[in-house]
């Protein structure tokens, strides 16, 4: 079952300010429905909650630390990265993908279990930041595709997918 980070950040790794994405590409949201449709999508609950519904065509998944926390009938709760990756390697079906959607908390904890990273690479850099991408040794990583994507009417900035594919299995 294969873990995918999933993430849009800008030239500094920056994912976020205050909750909320730097930016909105219709590229992007297009791209991120594209991979992640059909799979599931984990993320922690400031993130869920930004959302703030369920998304479509995808098993939902929170990570959150209050063991109350309830926030919708069709999406699963968990308390710890280990309980979210025990539960999927021993009863999920080997063709569901895993896709890991922020916040940075999320990211940095699933990262050492990670067999791709997809990001969408937005040339701008955002001044107001608070949220970011963690770091990543790329040479433990092999780029599988890049595509570069020009600015226009509905899409801000100049931005890249570039998809990464671990060099050698971490399991």
């Amino acid at each position: 079952m294969p873990i995918h980070l999933i993430a849009a950040i800008d030239n500094e790794r920056a994912l976020g300010y205050k909750g909320k994405l730097l930016t909105r590409l219709e590229n992007d949201m297009r791209h991120f429905k594209s991979l992640t449709e059909g799979h599931f999508c984990i993320m922690g609950r400031r993130t869920y909650e930004e959302i703030g519904k369920p998304l479509d065509n995808r098993e939902m998944l929170v990570l959150s630390r209050d063991t109350k926390y309830n926030p919708h009938p069709e999406v699963n709760v968990y308390n710890s990265t280990s309980d979210i990756i025990r539960e999927y390697e021993s009863y999920a079906e080997k063709q569901v993908d895993l896709y890991i959607c922020g916040g940075s908390q999320v990211y940095e904890e699933f990262l050492p279990f990670a067999d791709y990273i997809h990001l969408t690479i937005i040339e701008h850099k955002f001044p107001n930041a608070d949220a970011y991408f963690p770091q990543f040794n790329i040479s433990d990583w092999k780029v599988i595709s890049n595509v570069y994507n020009e600015s226009d009417e509905k899409n801000k900035y100049d931005h890249s997918f570039v998809s990464y594919k671990r060099k050698q299995s971490n399991k």
